[in-house]
């Protein structure tokens, strides 16, 4: 179901300014209360937990806190909810006669488009009254807010509801005609609304989902109210009219339980059955599971609370029924995530529907495998306790309520842990266990800016609960966390601007007010950040004691990602005062910890590799201190384990390779008669806990992805006789060249190299400037071969012939080694064979991978220039010349996508290298992504002459998985879209030339072959080549990039060659076609690459031209 987005643009047109909503909050659309309902429903209390409707009686006092409150909300993500809540409180007050009390309610709410209701009703009441001019006062307001406030054509359903709402109004207060030309009016408006398949919208105003046949829907209840019947069944007919062509299962039947609704509620339960049997029919056709289960927990929760309304209402089926039927749908859903979703949608609609202890018996039943299931599981009991408050059983509340918190210290990602907790404290609140909702509140672990919103929540639920001193309290406690944490974001600018004894007085006041307000986690943040400022001083005493004391509050909250991040930055306080076991032991146990939360979870690839990074140097610097040198190495060995070891070891073995100790390197080696060379970067120190804790969006502080300036780097290496050497190298000479760190030296030789995308490159230039550019280039090759080179020179073999395998690190993944200069000006090919590997343990794992394809048939696959396909691409310019001539603009003007430019030399070569390898390429239209993947897998070799991209590209799916595994998609520019950048596409040819590339997740058809489809192919092939551009590219973690050549050695390819950057289409046809000739005459394909470079080399002496190719894997 596609659902439209909210503009920022119309917001500020209804209400003036933007609406923030708090983002901690799980939407987990859960029956307990169907869409909206609770903003529509009044609050009441009684001792203890919340039972019932009371009606209202607001001393003066309370209106003064309620007011203040207001002013205090203004910024409040809670805004909106507050404004509902008091809403609610201003119709009971309405309803209950006092209109003076009700008016002074409405006009404290700060959006305007809420205060209509309110309007309406007083406006019939003071009718009733015979003050006619305060009633039309009243009525004028009413119809003037609902006008000017959403006259945008985006809220033309809440325009129209709103009018029929007044127009009821209108008629009790006996203004008949008024209220029929309101009622036309929004008839209107709502036979205007547009109308598409699986096209509908959330009222901003009641949350529920509505499209044209729900509003109107509504529109027919209201002539009904007024007791205009046959315009009533005309109206609902239409409204039935107009869903009956929806092909959408899904959306139909849930509009038809809308229409339903509207006739029970219209006083009509025989045509409400009738609807509610049609739902329940086409629930029948739905082939998606969990959209199913959902929908008859739907169907069974507004049956019964049409029920409800008369006796009259005689279901042909039961809700017991239906619910049963649900849950059986529910068990035959196979992935198992999905199931647990449906089956917590179902339990609280057991709950919602009188049957609490059937829905707890099926929650307690239920089977995780994930932490996001117990999520789920936590936020339906949440549910149900609150249900049973309701229902006046707090016995059982409490109970199930302690079950909620007891369940959610089970998950082990903290952000979904944060999330359940979040959740529990909020519904204890709605529930009247204010107390409570808030010590569990101060539990949960999230960026001290969101927190204020969480209490803001609270809050609103006292409002509800009618505890008002106890709202007013906890918004002030939530003001003064916001001081709090303005406090802490000064400390930390102040910080960052080297103002260190600013920063410090700035954090302890933090501290303190932290301290007082019982906010654990701020304090911990706080302490956190103490001790980095300490370090940067060099007191490392102080340092060491902050540490210590938010050591103590993560261990505490159970926060380990925060306990990780603390041992990191203790060890290395100690590792400055030369206590070195002391600090080898913090820092392994810091690591440990995240071990441990990636293996659960808790890790994205990417943030893993980035935070645990620095602990890992610094413990190798430790190790090294100590003169446990194997030891150091094993370290940096283990900071590249990660997801393409697992993987690679789960399809050899089934087994976890761990990496291996000295020994089994030094045996890798002398296997190979090779020469092992690995490095790894060590960075200075830098404050970077509190952007864990306390810096969000809205913290103006601008997080960089640049890695922390370069101190040195360890050179290991490890000869064919297993004698272990490793040399620290200073990094600061190079800062005395305004060289920061060695990411920046990286970068700027692949600038000086002239990198850019692969086409034929014609740039007319001068004979005085390519000079300087080619002056330029070797000074960067120099210096990197100074600095990576040189130091281990008298190390490496001296036969040329004989294999050097580099295991870089971080951005040394994009150093041409090849091209690196000696202060002869020799080039490092010149007299090495090279090729790179992304650790010694995955050298263990291709092995085996060569070992399994060898001996086994089959043909070269080779595909050149194939019809390019559409795409969508991020960040386009003018020097993205994959595209045909493409600017920002153009894309922009075209959002169709743009085509991939030809590549006519990439043709040539295939159709050469094809020659070769006796088979016939696939060019042009024959290159078709289906045809492609259908060959693959029986290709002994596999060679690519086309585009590659790497996360330029957008693919765009929604969040929606069906239990086929079938993702629905929507328009690529949709809003409700989640965007993914896919770290690597090869351009093929699409089945159809319009298709835009990306847009189908699953399909082969679109004309992107992406890294996470090769992921998913079983290939037996001994040796892809990406001769495209950037291929060897994408974001880089511990254990290599994430691209291209990682997914291919996942897919079981033992070799893969790869482009670092885009070659011009002449030279790299040459390069390859040499390539393959030499690998005719020697199977060695390192010393073939290595042939063919030089040879190359000879006609197109740029490095550009010749150095961007590398053998990843076996030689």
């Amino acid at each position: 179901m596609k659902i439209k987005r909210i503009s920022l643009t119309a917001l500020i047109s209804v209400f003036g300014f933007s609406v923030p909503i708090a983002s901690f909050l799980p939407a987990s659309a859960l029956v307990l209360e169907e869409a909206g309902g609770r903003r529509q429903e009044a609050g009441g209390k009684k001792a203890g937990l919340v039972v019932g409707v009371v009606e209202p009686s607001l001393s003066s006092e309370s209106e003064q806190i309620l007011q203040k409150m207001r002013s205090l909300f203004q910024t409040s993500p809670a805004t909106l909810e507050l404004d509902l809540e008091l809403k609610a409180l201003a119709l009971k007050h309405a309803q209950a006669g006092r209109n003076e009390q009700a008016l002074k309610i409405a006009d404290t709410i700060l959006y305007p488009a809420i205060r209509p209701s309110i309007y309406a009703i007083l406006g019939a009441n003071y009718a009733k009254l015979g003050q006619q001019e305060q009633s039309e006062k009243l009525f004028a307001q009413a119809v003037g807010i609902t006008r000017d406030f959403l006259s945008n054509e985006f809220f033309k359903p809440d325009q129209a509801l709103l009018l029929g709402e007044i127009a009821l109004h209108y008629s009790e207060a006996g203004k008949q005609e008024q209220a029929n030309d309101l009622l036309s009016q929004a008839l209107e408006l709502g036979e205007s609304i547009p109308y598409s398949e699986n096209s509908q919208s959330i009222s901003i105003l009641t949350g529920n989902i509505q499209n044209r046949s729900t509003v109107l829907a509504e529109i027919a209840q209201r002539y009904a109210e007024v007791q205009q019947l046959a315009k009533s069944e005309e109206v609902f007919s239409l409204a039935l009219k107009t869903i009956q062509p929806e092909k959408n299962a899904n959306s139909k039947a849930a509009t038809l339980v809308e229409i339903a609704q509207r006739y029970a509620q219209a006083g009509q339960p025989e045509a409400a059955v009738e609807v509610f049997s049609q739902a329940f029919q086409t629930a029948q056709t739905m082939i998606d599971g969990p959209a199913k289960g959902r929908v008859l927990a739907l169907i069974a929760v507004r049956q019964f609370r049409a029920g409800q309304l008369t006796d009259r209402f005689q279901p042909t089926l039961l809700t017991k029924d239906i619910l049963a039927q649900g849950v059986q749908v529910a068990n035959g859903i196979s992935k198992p995530a999905l199931k647990v979703q449906t089956i917590s949608h179902i339990a609280v609609a057991y709950t919602t529907t009188g049957k609490a202890e059937e829905g707890l018996a099926l929650l307690q039943s239920l089977k995780t495998n994930s932490d996001f299931d117990i999520l789920w599981k936590v936020q339906a009991l949440a549910a149900i306790a609150t249900e049973y408050a309701k229902g006046g059983e707090e016995k059982k509340a409490l109970s199930v309520f302690s079950e909620a918190v007891t369940t959610a210290q089970t998950i082990q990602i903290r952000q979904a842990q944060s999330l359940a907790r979040s959740n529990i404290a909020v519904q204890y609140a709605i529930a009247g266990q204010i107390e409570r909702g808030m010590e569990v509140a101060r539990t949960v672990e999230i960026e001290q800016y969101q927190k204020k919103g969480l209490w803001d929540q609270i809050a609103v639920a006292a409002v509800r609960a009618q505890q008002y001193e106890q709202a007013l309290t906890i918004t002030q406690h939530s003001l003064s966390l916001v001081e709090a944490n303005q406090l802490s974001l000064q400390g930390m600018k102040q910080f960052s601007q080297g103002e260190y004894q600013g920063a410090l007085e700035s954090m302890e006041n933090a501290l303190n007010q932290y301290r007082q307000l019982r906010e654990p986690q701020g304090e911990k943040a706080t302490l956190a950040i103490l001790g980095d400022i300490y370090t940067a001083l060099a007191s490392y005493p102080q340092a060491i004691e902050s540490y210590q004391q938010s050591l103590a509050l993560a261990q505490t909250l159970s926060d380990r990602e925060g306990e990780a991040e603390i041992l990191t930055h203790l060890g290395y306080a100690l590792l400055q005062i030369d206590q070195y076991p002391e600090a080898i032991e913090l820092l392994r146990e810091g690591i440990a910890l995240r071990e441990s939360a990636r293996a659960a979870g808790d890790y994205t690839i990417k943030t893993y590799g980035f935070s645990q990074k620095y602990a890992y140097e610094w413990l190798q610097t430790a190790l090294i201190a100590q003169k446990q040198v194997g030891a150091a190495l094993e370290v940096a060995e283990q900071s590249r384990q990660g997801l393409l070891g697992e993987l690679l070891a789960e399809q050899l073995s089934n087994q976890k390779i761990d990496a291996p100790p000295i020994q089994q390197f030094q045996q890798i080696a002398q296997e190979r008669q090779a020469t092992i060379v690995e490095y790894s970067i060590l960075h200075k120190p830098a404050a970077t806990l509190g952007k864990y804790w306390l810096l969000g969006a809205e913290s103006g502080i601008e997080e960089t992805s640049s890695l922390l300036p370069t101190a040195a780097i360890l050179i290991w290496v490890i000869p064919p006789n297993g004698e272990l050497t490793v040399r620290r190298v200073d990094f600061q000479p190079f800062e005395q060249q305004q060289i920061d760190s060695l990411e920046n030296l990286v970068a700027l030789s692949r600038d000086t190299l002239g990198v850019r995308g692969r086409a034929v490159i014609s740039v007319a230039a001068s004979e005085n400037s390519e000079q300087q550019e080619a002056a330029a280039a070797n000074l960067k090759l120099q210096q990197l071969h100074q600095l990576l080179i040189q130091p281990i020179a008298d190390l490496l073999p001296q036969d040329p012939n004989q294999q050097i395998i580099f295991i870089p690190d971080d951005s040394l993944f994009l150093v041409p080694f090849p091209a690196l200069k000696d202060a002869s000006g020799k080039y490092l090919i010149e007299s090495h064979t090279l090729t790179t590997a992304p650790s010694i343990n995955i050298l263990a794992l291709t092995r085996q991978q060569q070992e399994r394809v060898e001996g086994l048939s089959g043909d070269a696959l080779v595909i050149g220039n194939p019809t390019m396909p559409l795409v969508k691409i991020r960040g386009v310019s003018e020097a993205t010349p994959a595209l045909e001539n493409a600017t920002q603009e153009q894309q922009a003007s075209n959002p169709q996508g743009i085509r991939l430019a030809p590549l006519p030399g990439a043709e040539l070569e295939a159709q050469i290298i094809a020659q070769l390898l006796g088979t016939q390429p696939l060019i042009g239209s024959q290159a078709k992504e289906t045809t492609v993947v259908e060959r693959m897998p029986r290709a002994k070799i596999i060679h690519f002459a086309t585009h590659g991209l790497l996360d330029e590209f957008v693919r765009n799916i929604t969040g929606v998985v069906t239990d086929d595994g079938v993702e629905q998609i929507t328009d690529l520019d949709s809003d409700d879209t989640t965007r993914i950048q896919e770290p690597g596409g090869i351009a093929l040819a699409p089945v159809n030339s319009e298709i835009i590339a990306v847009q189908y997740p699953q399909g082969e058809a679109d004309g992107l072959l992406t890294s996470l489809e090769i992921q998913q192919l079983k290939l037996n092939s001994e040796l892809v080549v990406l001769s495209a551009c950037n291929t060897g590219g994408g974001d880089i973690v511990g254990d290599g990039v994430v691209g291209l050549s990682r997914s291919f050695i996942i897919a079981g390819v033992p070799s893969v060659i790869v482009s670092l950057w885009a070659v011009p289409d002449a030279p790299t046809a040459e390069l390859m076609t040499e390539f393959y000739r030499q690998l005719q005459q020697n199977s060695n394909k390192a010393q073939a690459l290595r042939n063919a470079m030089l040879l190359t080399k000879e006609k197109h002496p740029r490095p550009l031209d010749w150095a961007a190719f590398t053998l990843v894997g076996e030689p």
